[in-house]
């Protein structure tokens, strides 16, 4: 579609966005996975799945090099007080 191979469409990406196509993907899913963590009460497991984490121990490592934090801390720091 782009007429373009998939080097060429992976330099144009990181051209664009100043990331690659896989660390553009790996952020998504993290975003994600902070905002089901933050609104739901789901599991660590249940987001890792939901987001395409291979497991939940994948899910956090990353997040804790992304974020800092676990998701148990980025949990409780980020949602909202009731």
């Amino acid at each position: 579609v782009a007429h373009l191979s998939p080097r060429g469409l992976t330099r144009a990406f990181t051209t664009a966005t100043g990331i690659t196509p896989l660390a553009y993907q790996r952020r998504l899913r993290l975003e994600r996975a902070r905002a089901l963590l933050t609104d739901t009460d789901l599991t660590v497991e249940t987001v890792a799945a939901r987001c395409g984490f291979r497991d939940a121990r994948q899910l956090r490592r990353l997040v804790t090099e992304s974020f800092g934090i676990p998701p148990s801390r980025l949990r409780t720091q980020l949602r909202p007080a009731s």
